[in-house]
């Protein structure tokens, strides 16, 4: 949860430094959040091995405002989160003092999907990975963007990792029946040679997530 807050933080502060290069052309009209939609996801994508994309930014760009039709996928085209809105309000007053802060940030109805492959390693590692030539002498974006008050409306989290059956081979072959039986919320299916597991948890209500 902590890693997707912060691909939610990193999304909108790209969102919000473009606001600030295209302030004269005026960050409350449609002409000007296109743009900065379209200057945001060119510099997002040149930092992801996975694609991005945003409907359209509605509200004030330097306020409240709202990313609509919020989706990222892996290079292969497989998703990892889709979102109907991403909300935040951004403070002035930090932003003038060369800080991004976000507030009162609402991810509503996202699909959240976390893939494990057969290495150990999560699709969001793939998408985002980490910068292995920086060191602490260095400052990311981490460094200067601070979240407060996130809320995530209704939604699901998919968990789908590889599955192995421990025993004998008799014991593994009733145990691999029972789990390719239908479970509510948790199931195992066949994937190529192999087997997967996948775990559903569906939200209905608001919650509020550590940041």
């Amino acid at each position: 949860m902590r890693r997707l807050i912060k691909v939610a933080g990193v999304l909108v502060s790209v969102v919000i430094i473009a606001s600030v290069a295209v302030i004269g052309i005026a960050a409350r009209t449609d002409f000007g959040r296109e743009r900065v939609r379209r200057f945001a996801l060119q510099q997002l994508r040149g930092v992801s091995h996975g694609r991005l994309h945003v409907d359209r930014i509605d509200g004030n760009l330097l306020g409240r405002f709202t990313l609509v039709g919020v989706s990222i996928v892996d290079s292969s085209g497989a998703p990892f989160v889709k979102a109907q809105q991403l909300a935040a309000r951004v403070s002035l007053t930090q932003l003038f003092g060369q800080r991004i802060h976000l507030s009162d940030i609402e991810l509503i109805r996202p699909h959240i999907t976390l893939n494990q492959d057969a290495n150990g390693r999560w699709n969001y590692e793939r998408i985002f990975p980490p910068d292995t030539t920086s060191r602490d002498t260095t400052s990311g974006l981490g460094d200067w963007v601070s979240l407060d008050d996130v809320a995530i409306r209704e939604g699901n989290l998919t968990v789908v990792r590889p599955w192995t059956a421990d025993g004998t081979r008799a014991e593994r072959d009733s145990l691999t029946r029972v789990a390719l039986s239908d479970s509510p919320g948790l199931r195992v299916e066949r994937r190529g040679d192999g087997y997967i597991q996948r775990m559903t948890l569906e939200r209905h209500r608001s919650s509020r997530a550590d940041c």
